[in-house]
Order: C-alpha cells, then structure tokens, then sequence
C-alpha cells in the first residue's frame, strides 16, 4: 500500500506532465519545423512524439540532455538491440529517435514502441525511413527528413507531415490510396551484419510479406522484381538489357557472376537469385554478406559473423516458425481463412491481429499487444480504403478521398489537410498541399513539381519559396538550389562515385567538402576547402 507521501509525489508528477502536455500541445500549434537538416555533417536527432515533431541539430550528448531535461519519457537506451525505456512508460505516440554520424551508420530507432525495436544501420548516404525502419536514400522530396513542414498543417505520424513519407499517414496509412501498411520486426541479430526478420502488411491484398522473401519471376522478355514488403518493379529485355521504368534505379542483369540473376540497388547493396529466382546472396555496400539456402520446407539465413535465422514454411510456402541463433523463437498462428491472428514469442508472450470488417475480410483492423492491450485500430471506408487510425483511443487520424481525387486529412489535433496528386510513372504523387484555416492558423499551400521519371523538381513551401533539385542518370541529387530567384538563393553541388551511392565532394557557399572512403564504403577523410 502507497504511503501518503508517496501519493502526493504521484500527484505532483502528474499535476507535472499535464502541465507540460498541454505548454506542448499550445506551442506546437502553429509552430514551423525547421526545413533544413544536414546529415553529411555532425549529429543530428529528430525526437518524434505523437503528431508533433521537433528537430535538433545538437551533439549527441546535448541531444541526450535536452531529452532528459524536456522529455524523460523519450529516452531510450539506442545501445540494445531492442529498445529499453529508460524513464517513464512507452506507449505507440512515444518514437524513438535516431542519429547519423559520418564516421559510422546510422542509428535508428523503432517507430512503434520498445516492442518493435528496429536499430537499422544505413550507409552515411542513406537515412533511416521514419514510417518503415528501412534504410532510404535521401531524396529532398515531399518526405525527405529535412521536410516536416509546419505544425499547422502536418497530418500526425511522421514529422508533422512530412518526415521520410508525407504519403502516410497515421500508423501509416497511404494518403493516395487509402492502403493500410504495417511493418513489424520480429527477430534481430546484433552486430553490423544483422538478420533481420521482419514482417510486411498491405490492405491492398491483404497479405503478409515476410524479409528474405524477394523473387524472380521471368517468362521471355518479361521479369517482375517483387520485394520483401509486396513491392513489385517490372523489366523488360531490349537491346541485350533488363529495362524498368524511369523511376526504378534498380539495375538487374542475368546471367552474373556465376547467378542467374543479380540486382544491383540503387543504396548500393546487392542481391543474387538461383535460376528458380530465389535469393541466395545479400551483399551490402561496406561488403557484409548473408546467404541463404534452401533444404524442403527450410530457409537457413547465415552472415559472415556466424549469426543463423531458420525459417520454416509449410507446403503452401506459408511461415510458421523462426528460430534465431537457436534459441530466439517465433510463432506464427493463422486462422481456417489463412490470415495471420498470432505471433508468439519464446517467452509465451503473443501479440494478436484482428481483422473484423466483413466486407474485406483481409482488412487488418487492430492489434493487440503481449499484455492483451489493444493498442492500435483501423477503420475502412466501403471502398476497402482505410480512412481512420488510432491507438488506445487516443490519437484518432481520419481520411476523407474526395471525389476529385483528393485526400482530406483530419489529425489528432483536429487540424486538416487536404493532399492533391498526379500520376506519374504509374504512381500518385503529392502536387499540392493545402492547409486549411482555422482558429490557430492561416490557409497555406504547399506545392511540388516532379521531372517525367518522378523524380521531385521542386518544391515550394507554406511561405512560397521554392527549392528546385538536379540529379544525375542514376537518380542521385547533384544539384540544389534553395529559395531560388530571391536574394537569399543558396546552391548545392554533388559529385559522386560512379558505382556506389557515395558522395564525393559537396560545395555550397564558397566551400567545398571532400569525403574519402575505403573498399567498404566507410567514410575515412572529410576535407574542407575554399570553392575553385
């Protein structure tokens, strides 16, 4: 039983955090997230929570100590491989936070809570993907982390809006087509080869997409690529070579190095697939390499370190078991209609999907964690299009798909948003952000324009400056021109290597910046120099 003294120190903590919630809550309102965050130089952490997002260019200590001083219950141990809360408790709203230094990877925390534990480890030209806890390389586009766009008008889940997808939306939801995604890692080797079991979920098919799961389907000229989270490009063979569309940077060959098939990534990785169109050799661009074999129902993962991931599937090739270094353990549980109800872990803890729209079965619309807590709901529209998420009742994004084509977004905080798109490339892509007016915050308009191969060509933000962007045949940024046609215009040039995704030099403002990297891809030498 609590002491009295004990209940006047809950009480006092609570009068506390109320008061600090809501100084947040007010001075979030209309607040602007600065649009500019260098991850080439020094230390940066982007602290997410719940639908507001605050950035800060400090030393990773001075992160730790804002943290600490500012929100205590944002401080997460980044050391294990699975998150561990260090002060007060973890629910959905409270991300973790990440940090890029350019002498190592990245380390990047789980979106979803000290369950899903992602650390995910980027090359130094890559950044870690907010929504998806996957190594991305920075675009500058609508979603670019440099782009969170103002409080007024962000839409909760990622950066006030932007953040590495503004196309999401909520936990996360697509904007454009009212597809449900979720992504959850299941099974995580330490170390910077890691094997990595993580699970894929789209709406749009209902399915369950698992890591190690990319394959190779070809019948003459024709190949689809399909990846591990349902992502699928198509090539077709002209001119003695696989050809995409002009937005895929992927470039596939056949015949390779003694495979049937390699892929080589825009990130720089590369993958090689059997004449079935399996894949049985990663290799990552610092040149770590995991290989995969097959024995009947049996996947057997292994890295160079000695770490081994057995995936067991049953006849239908549906997974039913992992089994980490053999001793990590995982379930997988399914109901007479196949859809996946249950993950259980070694220690007997489940966590249990929930799909209870009759209309579309295959809907994802809850989860409920290892403590029997339902912690996340989704609503669907009579078009199978999500259009509702909220965790613990808290938190509620709604989506409104207007009839001309539109997205309205509704967030947590009540503001909305309405999102315009064009088809480019076969995908809808944001042209126009419109912020609605209300009590707290003038009308604005954000616009984007993009090049035929979907690539962004500018961007204009709230204020109505614009930012226009040059890039090179293989889809790199080379060059950046900031707040273009005013005094204040400001221009970036990159230079890269010819192979791998690595920047070269940088100059901007009369200075140049040299970047030196060894046969791994790891920075070794950065030198400043006057601009020639």
């Amino acid at each position: 039983m609590l002491a009295r003294r004990d209940l006047k120190v809950i009480a006092v903590l609570l009068i506390s955090l109320l008061s600090f919630l809501n100084a947040v809550r007010a001075n979030a309102t209309c607040e602007i997230v600065t649009d500019e965050e260098r991850y080439e130089e020094g230390v940066h952490w982007a602290i997410h929570w719940g639908s507001r997002a605050y950035y800060h260019g400090y030393t990773k200590a001075k992160a730790i100590e804002h943290l600490i001083a500012n929100e205590p219950r944002l401080y997460w141990n980044y050391l294990n491989d699975r998150a561990e809360l260090l002060s007060g408790n973890g629910w959905w709203g409270h991300y973790a936070a990440f940090y890029v230094c350019p002498q190592g990877p990245v380390q990047t925390g789980g979106l979803y809570g000290e369950n899903n534990w992602n650390d995910a480890r980027c090359d130094i030209t890559q950044v870690p993907s907010e929504l998806l806890n996957q190594c991305s390389t920075p675009t500058d586009g609508p979603g670019d982390k440099s782009d969170g766009g103002p409080a007024c008008y962000g839409v909760g889940g990622s950066a006030g809006g932007g953040g590495s997808s503004p196309q999401f939306v909520g936990n996360p939801v697509n904007i454009s087509t009212g597809n449900k995604f979720q992504q959850e890692t299941d099974l995580s080797s330490s170390g910077s080869s890691s094997l990595i079991l993580k699970r894929s979920y789209n709406s749009s098919n209902g399915l369950w997409r698992y890591s190690y799961g990319q394959k190779i389907y070809s019948e003459g000229t024709d190949a689809s690529v399909v990846r591990a989270d349902g992502k699928t490009f198509t090539y077709t063979f002209a001119n003695g070579s696989w050809n995409s569309d002009g937005d895929v940077y992927h470039l596939l060959e056949e015949n390779v190095d003694g495979y049937a098939w390699k892929l080589s990534l825009k990130s720089g990785a590369v993958e090689y697939y059997d004449d079935q169109g399996r894949l049985v050799l990663l290799e990552a661009i610092q040149g770590q390499q995991q290989s995969l074999t097959y024995v009947d129902n049996s996947i057997v993962v292994s890295n160079d370190v000695g770490d081994q991931l057995t995936l067991e599937q049953d006849d239908q090739g549906v997974l039913q078991s992992a089994l980490l270094n053999g001793t990590e353990n995982i379930t997988y549980g399914y109901d007479p209609y196949n859809r996946l109800v249950s993950v259980t872990r070694t220690d007997n803890t489940s966590r249990q999907y929930h799909y209870e729209n009759p209309d579309y079965p295959f809907n994802l619309t809850g989860i409920t964690d290892e403590r029997g807590i339902r912690f996340a709901s989704w609503g669907y529209d009579d078009q199978g299009r999500a259009n509702s998420s909220e965790h613990a009742g808290q938190e509620r994004t709604e989506l409104v798909f207007n009839a001309d084509g539109s997205t309205t977004v509704t967030n947590p905080l009540g503001k909305q948003t309405t999102y315009h798109f064009a088809e480019i490339e076969g995908l809808k892509r944001i042209t126009q952000v419109e912020g609605h007016a209300s009590a707290n915050c003038l009308a604005a308009n954000k616009d984007y324009t993009y090049y035929a191969n979907g690539l962004l060509k500018t961007r204009t933000d709230w204020q109505g400056v614009t930012t226009r962007f040059e890039y090179n045949d293989r889809g790199l940024k080379t060059r950046r021109i900031e707040a273009e046609g005013t005094p204040q215009e400001r221009i970036t040039t990159w230079t890269w290597d010819p192979i791998k995704p690595l920047s070269l030099t940088r100059t901007e403002g009369g200075k140049t910046t040299q970047y030196e990297y060894n046969s791994s891809g790891q920075m070794i030498r950065k030198q400043d120099r006057a601009a020639q």
